[in-house]
């Protein structure tokens, strides 16, 4: 075998606080407010389909760039845990 992929995020690590962190960024940031169970009911669904959610069909890039720009600024610095065993 020459290559492993794994998916890292949300299998092999706890993602979701920083998800949910970088959400609640992001919502505060755009005048909006959701509780983190609202959240973390969107998780998996595209940044670009929540985006057009708030803001109407082809609007979606609004969301999904102040998420991304939130997400590489707390990346780094934002403790992941990975999953027991």
């Amino acid at each position: 075998m020459t290559a492993f992929l794994f998916d890292l995020d949300g299998t092999l690590n706890d993602s979701v606080p920083l998800i949910t962190y970088v959400s609640q960024l992001t919502y505060q940031e755009l005048g909006l407010e959701r509780t983190v169970e609202q959240i973390k009911k969107t998780i998996g669904v595209p940044l670009v389909q929540t985006g057009e959610e708030i803001y109407g069909p082809g609007n979606g890039d609004i969301y999904r760039l102040a998420y991304q720009r939130n997400y590489r600024e707390q990346a780094d610095h934002f403790p992941l845990q990975a999953f027991p065993g």
